[in-house]
């Protein structure tokens, strides 16, 4: 017999399932206390609400949202004038979007909210009349945005010790709020911090506070007395400072490094001491001081660096001292350097720079010393350039017609970028270079008519990009060079139409770029040791249009055969058939301990270092290449013809 469940049992569970089981969908209005109790009779079980959750109106408890664990959606809690406190949610943890309290004329605390741990979007606290403390968010580690704000008697916020990263703060006309005790932990703002008109609030300390992203206002407080928290600020957008009546000092913000923006420090009627900016702080944009009656001394490190480095200031209706940049420029230490490049386009500036900068000993950017363009500089002497030791990036001498010496760089060790020596047609050594021994890129030495040498790169071993020497009419030496021992990019010698000796690179030198010998029309002798090394080595070449012997890269590699010690002796060498369609047969040499094959370019095509009397090299294009035969004591070149 088939066994049923009776009508009237089955009609009752799908009752109780439907009612207290489930949460209702979308969003969740209360707005009277009736329906408040309606929602806790038919949803007993409910803990998520699917949706917004709206409470307003005249909902004078929520102890029917017990149960209640998270809110997807909006949890908003508006309009309310009966509401007193939050008791009604001892199990919400969490809220994926925002949460806003507003307007609700009775609410007292939040405490109820201690079990929150998680807001996805804003938390807006604003407009609640009778609201004294915050204290129900002090699980909350980070939050997108905070606002506070237009609460009229609140004097606490004691909610929020756990919040480390806030993305916007916003703390506004809390007409009696004393201090953010309860803000101690945050650590960084990755937008704007804004603490504004708060008249109860006197002093302003947050002590762990790094990082501000966006601007960080301090305004219209007009009981605050001191800004002396901000010990470990390190780096903000922008400060503005505005409006502070009783204000008298910034201090304590030693961390400072930074102002991406400007520093804004505007209508503070009894501000005296702004002694927070008297250490290094890279100001990004502009220092406006305007309005602040009986600030006198605004000589402090940022300030005059600020000055120095030619930013923009705005300094109007402060006390005497402090009214226009002359004032402030007297009192102003000089710096021992200036901030980034330092452009020397006249003697006149090369004489100001002195009288500027006289114990300057390391330039922090790129250093020029003459003219970009066609014309040329009126400089005739550097030599009170004398203390600098270092430069950052580039030092450029150009086109300093009547520069003969560079006496004033004796004390130059190190040059961070490249170093450019060109155009400087009365220049005659660069003896006084002696000291140098670090360039991080690239050295051209070009166009000077006058020079004779380059003695004083002597210091140098590497050079981290290329080496230019081109179209030095008497420079007849290379001499300087002997301590080179890698050049990391290209060689170029050309155009230097008295060179005759290359010598100076007659030692191992790893090249790693292209090799340029060109033009320098008295040079015959170029198998030095870096140079036939290089050939050797397949490097790619170009050795044209010198003197006979330097002609062609086959010319300088068979001389660099020739020259090495203990030549095997070529008229027993027999190499057949020669021509040949890419078989050779090698006969008249004992151990042979490696061969290789060179193009007429000069670049590597074969290599073994196997005891073999035959090669084959058939799969190569036909042509002229040479061949180099070793031994464990000697060498020897032989031109082989593939057809």
């Amino acid at each position: 017999m088939k066994r049923t469940i009776p009508i009237i049992i089955l009609s009752f569970l799908l009752h109780y399932a439907d009612v207290d089981a489930q949460c209702p969908s979308g969003t969740v209005s209360l707005q009277t206390q009736a329906a408040m109790d309606n929602f806790a009779a038919n949803y007993p079980n409910c803990t998520e609400i699917n949706g917004t959750l709206y409470i307003g109106g005249t909902v004078d408890n929520i102890v029917g949202l017990s149960n209640i664990t998270k809110v997807n959606g909006e949890l908003l809690i508006t309009g309310n004038s009966v509401l007193f406190d939050m008791a009604g949610f001892p199990q919400l943890d969490s809220i994926t979007g925002d949460l806003t309290i507003n307007t609700n004329g009775s609410l007292r605390d939040i405490s109820g909210l201690n079990g929150l741990d998680w807001i996805g979007g804003q938390a807006v606290i604003i407009n609640n009349s009778s609201l004294e403390n915050i204290s129900g968010l002090n699980q909350i580690v980070d939050m997108n945005h905070l606002d506070i704000s237009d609460n009229i008697v609140l004097e606490s916020i004691n909610g929020f010790q756990q919040i480390k990263t806030l993305g916007t703060l916003e703390i506004i006309n809390n007409i009696n709020l004393s201090g953010l005790n309860g803000l101690e932990g945050l650590e960084q703002v990755n937008a704007n911090f804004l603490l504004e008109n708060n008249d109860g609030l006197t002093t302003f300390n947050q002590n762990n506070l790094t990082e501000v992203n966006g601007r960080l206002s301090i305004s219209l407080n007009d009981n605050l007395l001191t800004i002396n928290g901000l010990q470990k600020l390190s780096d903000a957008n922008e400060l503005f400072f505005s409006a502070n009546n009783a204000l008298t000092t910034i201090s304590g913000l030693g961390a400072l490094n930074a102002i991406a923006g400007n520093l804004s420090i505007l209508g503070n009627p009894l501000l005296t001491d702004i002694s927070a900016f008297d250490h290094s702080i890279n100001i990004g944009g502009e220092v406006l001081m305007i309005s602040n009656n009986t600030l006198s001394e605004c000589s402090v490190e940022a300030v005059c660096t600020h000055l120095a480095a030619m930013g923009a200031i705005t300094l109007q209706s402060n006390s005497s001292g402090c009214n226009n940049i002359p004032e402030i420029e007297a009192e102003c230490p000089l710096p021992s350097c200036p901030a980034g490049d330092v452009l020397l386009t006249s003697q006149a500036a090369v004489d100001d720079f002195v009288t500027m900068y006289p114990n300057c000993t390391e330039i922090a950017g790129r250093l020029f010393i003459g003219v970009v363009s066609t014309n040329t500089s009126d400089i005739t002497d550097i030599s009170d350039l004398s203390n600098i030791m270092s430069v950052a990036d580039d030092l450029s001498i150009q086109a300093n017609s009547n520069l003969t010496t560079l006496t004033g760089l004796g004390q130059l060790d190190s040059i961070g970028g490249g170093l450019y020596i060109d155009a400087n047609i009365n220049l005659v050594n660069l003896d006084v270079l002696s000291q140098l021994s670090h360039v991080g890129e690239s050295i051209s030495i070009m166009s000077n008519t006058a020079l004779t040498g380059i003695g004083g790169l002597g210091q140098i071993s590497t050079i981290f990009g290329s080496l230019m020497i081109d179209d030095n009419g008497v420079l007849s030496n290379l001499n300087g060079l002997q301590s080179i021992a890698s050049i990391q990019e290209n060689l170029t010698i050309q155009n230097n139409a008295a060179l005759t000796d290359i010598s100076a690179l007659d030692h191992a030198l790893s090249i790693t770029g292209e090799l340029t010998i060109q033009s320098n029309t008295q040079l015959a002798v170029c198998d030095v040791q870096a140079v036939c090394e290089y050939l050797e080595l397949g490097g790619t070449a170009n050795i044209q249009n010198n003197a006979t012997n330097c002609n062609s890269v086959e010319e300088v590699t068979a001389i660099c055969t020739v020259s090495t010690e203990g030549i095997i002796e070529e008229n027993n060498i027999n190499i057949f058939p020669n021509p040949s369609t890419g078989i050779f047969n090698i006969s008249g040499v004992a151990k042979i301990t490696k061969i290789t094959i060179h193009n007429t370019a000069g670049k590597l095509v074969y290599y073994t270092n196997q005891p073999v009397n035959t090669i084959n090299i058939s799969t190569l294009p036909r042509g002229v290449y040479w061949l180099k035969i070793d031994t464990n004591t000697s060498s020897a070149y032989k031109k082989v013809l593939l057809r």
